[in-house]
């Protein structure tokens, strides 16, 4: 297998691996793309892509970047998938190898990755490697093919209030200018973000950074 910093060519084959894992969140090749023009430009934030190719075909993914949610920078997300059809030949040990020596060069204190709960052997390949579990994302789903929009919301806010809910609207957001109403959405999702556990400490992003 030769290791090499990935492309943008690579695109279709990286959302392929991706897929291939993250069943409840497909990626599309769009998506991807947009990353890829961002990650160019985002020169203030750690991130390395790499591939492993065997016969000129793109079989595993490799990435190592900043956490975004840890201000001082010091939490990595690693990436690491292997096609399903070439597991078992080392090929996830090489690219471990290259993890271990880009760790020696960066500032870091935390190494972060998300498993799929179905990945029983993933889960057991990373342990081996002295990751441990820190939290679960859980995930749900709701068919809508049946949904039925109700002629009057105000019943089911009612609901939603008496259940505990505590709703708050952001008035007059369209009528402000663009860095106002950015700011008022920062806000709002730096406010968010802080009650949903991470497996980093939280910190607020600054305005700019976000």
């Amino acid at each position: 297998m030769r290791i090499r910093l990935s492309e943008r060519r690579d695109i279709p084959a990286v959302v392929g691996l991706i897929n291939q894992v993250f069943t409840h969140f497909p990626r599309s090749r769009e998506m991807t793309e947009r990353e890829y023009e961002r990650a160019l430009y985002r020169v203030e934030a750690y991130g390395e892509k790499f591939v492993g190719e065997l016969d000129g075909e793109v079989i595993a993914l490799l990435g190592l970047t900043q956490n975004p949610l840890a201000a001082d920078g010091t939490a990595l997300n690693l990436t690491l998938i292997v096609d399903r059809d070439q597991r078992g030949r080392g090929y996830g040990r090489r690219f471990w190898k290259l993890v271990e020596k880009r760790l020696e060069l960066l500032n870091w204190k935390r190494l972060l990755v998300s498993i799929s709960a179905a990945e029983a052997e993933s889960v057991e390949w990373f342990a081996r490697r002295g990751l441990k579990r820190v939290h679960e994302d859980r995930f749900f789903r709701l068919d809508l093919t049946d949904y039925r929009r109700p002629d009057d919301f105000n019943e089911r806010l009612a609901t939603a209030e008496e259940a505990g809910y505590v709703l708050e609207r952001v008035g007059g957001i369209d009528d402000l200018d663009a860095e106002e109403k950015l700011r008022r959405l920062w806000d709002i999702w730096s406010a968010a973000e802080a009650d949903v556990p991470h497996g980093v400490s939280y910190e607020r992003l600054p305005f700019e950074r976000w």
